[in-house]
């Protein structure tokens, strides 16, 4: 509302940055780097977590439940050998 047009130009720089993503990472799919079973995974978890976030948009977390979620996802990444989770 402030500045529609400086609005605007954000949204399509946050496109074009999306768009560059995904010719890189279509790129990765012509190379071969994922088999068909690794790619039919990542589709099926990107659907679940898409479908996760849709929902909880509609549901703000406190400050604490945030944090809580916070330090699970931490230890989930500490428990698979991701160092430095914290960070």
């Amino acid at each position: 509302l402030n500045n529609p047009a400086g609005a605007t130009a954000r949204a399509v720089a946050d496109l074009r940055e999306g768009v560059g993503k995904m010719r890189h990472k279509l790129a990765m799919l012509a190379d071969g780097k994922f088999t068909p079973a690794a790619l039919k995974v990542l589709v099926s978890i990107q659907d679940e977590v898409a479908e996760q976030v849709a929902k909880s948009k509609s549901q703000e977390l406190t400050a604490l439940e945030t944090s809580d979620r916070e330090d699970q996802i931490g230890d989930w990444l500490e428990a698979h050998g991701i160092s430095a989770a914290w960070d």
